[in-house]
């Protein structure tokens, strides 16, 4: 309505390079890139713009819709079909819960058009350099998802057996985790430490809000304090036990210290809490600022946890111990990518940079 064409978009693109020599006061990377193919057209675009991209475009000149995938294939994306029409996603789950049939990942490097019509085509352009984003299957999927034919839920399970296998210590006596990404990875650190009978469901979420997502930090302790509660009669569960806390990652660590607020008031004797996922946000070997610029919302210069008040990233595992008043554990960056791996993704075919791994393309 009113316009010539429109873009649905989920990555974060870099287009600062190609408009260089205009005044440029528009700062969506979506819009500009939407600008930059009606100025050049989808060949182009998939040849010069560097970042992360599932981009869609209905442009009223034509009667296809033009679907592309970076060369890196960084955010997921899945084609589907439904009454005779094809349709696009990020994960399979929107199709089943929709009635429709999920008919392949969408290939990195290459576009897709949909016809009217009730057809598909697609044209490779580029050679798939994969770097998937890990913390997709560690954090932002939907658990029952198969996302670049991986399921949500193997990796998870891998990833609570391999924190098993480098963390197990012999004083817990309730093994729980915070709602709701590492119920799976929860659960199989349980069965692998052979403590099974030790987990037990603390928390619950009032709804699936992510406070991670908020966009400062008042947002996101308010999203927390309205939907992360106990449940019913855990101050006698709890008094004098020592909880060990799984969690998916700590970045600022504010959903952690509030769910240690909540066991300190039922009198824990000691709090244990262990992310599968490593430190994010710290200095790489090249002397880089860690954060995400591919398209999550972690930014280099985020209010990080391992970030210390002068700005550096140099904060120590008993520094956050001391700040968050517990026993932190992140997961060793092997035993992650051990996990993926006997899960069937290779290493190299993964982005690691906001947990210190390199840049995964060059501009």
């Amino acid at each position: 309505r009113n316009c010539d064409a429109a873009a649905v978009h989920n990555g974060q693109m870099n287009m600062d390079p190609l408009f260089s020599t205009e005044k440029i006061h528009e700062t969506c990377d979506t819009k500009l890139g939407l600008e930059y193919y009606l100025r050049h057209g989808e060949q182009d675009f998939m040849q010069d713009i560097p970042g992360s991209y599932v981009f869609v475009i209905a442009d009223k000149k034509r009667s296809e819709v033009v679907v592309m995938r970076d060369r890196f294939g960084i955010k997921p994306a899945c084609l589907g079909e439904k009454d005779g029409k094809y349709c696009i996603a990020s994960e399979n789950v929107a199709f089943l819960d929709q009635g429709a049939r999920v008919v392949e990942d969408l290939e990195p490097g290459t576009i897709y058009y949909l016809s009217e019509r009730g057809s598909f085509r697609k044209t490779k352009v580029l050679s798939p350099e994969k770097k998937h984003c890990f913390f997709e299957w560690n954090y932002i999927s939907n658990i029952d998802s198969i996302i670049n034919e991986v399921g949500v839920r193997k990796i998870r399970t891998e990833l609570g057996k391999a924190l098993a296998e480098e963390f197990d210590p012999e004083d817990v006596d309730i093994i729980t985790y915070l709602p709701r990404c590492p119920k799976v990875a929860a659960r199989s650190f349980a069965k692998h430490t052979g403590k099974e009978d030790k987990f037990t469901e603390v928390f619950y979420k009032l709804n699936s809000e992510r406070a991670f997502l908020g966009t400062n930090k008042t947002d996101r302790n308010s999203s927390i304090k309205k939907n992360l509660y106990l449940h019913t009669r855990m101050e006698d569960l709890l008094r004098n036990k020592v909880v060990l806390v799984i969690d998916d990652s700590i970045i600022r660590g504010n959903n952690s210290a509030y769910a240690g607020e909540l066991l300190k008031g039922c009198n824990v004797k000691k709090v244990y809490y262990a992310s599968y996922t490593p430190r994010i946000g710290e200095i790489g070997a090249d002397g880089i600022a860690r954060g995400c610029m591919f398209g999550v919302d972690m930014p280099p210069d985020d209010d990080f946890i391992v970030r210390t008040e002068d700005g550096k990233r140099n904060r120590t595992v008993e520094e956050i111990d001391t700040i968050m008043g517990r026993n932190i554990y992140f997961m060793n960056k092997k035993g992650m990518f051990n996990a993926f791996e006997r899960a069937g993704i290779k290493r190299k075919d993964l982005c690691s940079f906001c947990i210190g791994g390199e840049y995964p393309f060059k501009i």
